[in-house]
């Protein structure tokens, strides 16, 4: 693992709904509908990261007022992500 690095994560990368080209960042196996920022915060925390919450939108859906979070991470935003995806998938199933 590399150094721990600032890394942006918008709700927008998880959402079902929305094309890759407009802002998901995952394939839709991996992704549910409307995530909110608060889950993703809670799930950062369940793998030992400290995540920031930030009032900012994606750039692509300003007007959503989603939020975003802000976080340090050594390896790559990818890898994250398919984690965080991962697990808020696993996280509405069992809700």
């Amino acid at each position: 693992m590399g150094d721990r690095r600032p890394l942006v994560i918008y709700p927008e990368y998880f959402d079902s709904r929305l094309a890759r080209s407009t802002g998901r960042r995952l394939p839709v196996a991996e992704c549910v509908k409307s995530p909110t920022t608060e889950e993703l915060a809670t799930l950062a925390k369940s793998i030992g990261l400290a995540p920031k919450v930030e009032t900012a939108s994606h750039p692509g859906h300003w007007a959503s007022g989603r939020g975003r979070l802000r976080l340090a991470y050594g390896g790559a935003k990818a890898e994250l992500l398919h984690q965080l995806g991962a697990k808020l998938k696993e996280a509405r199933r069992t809700d």
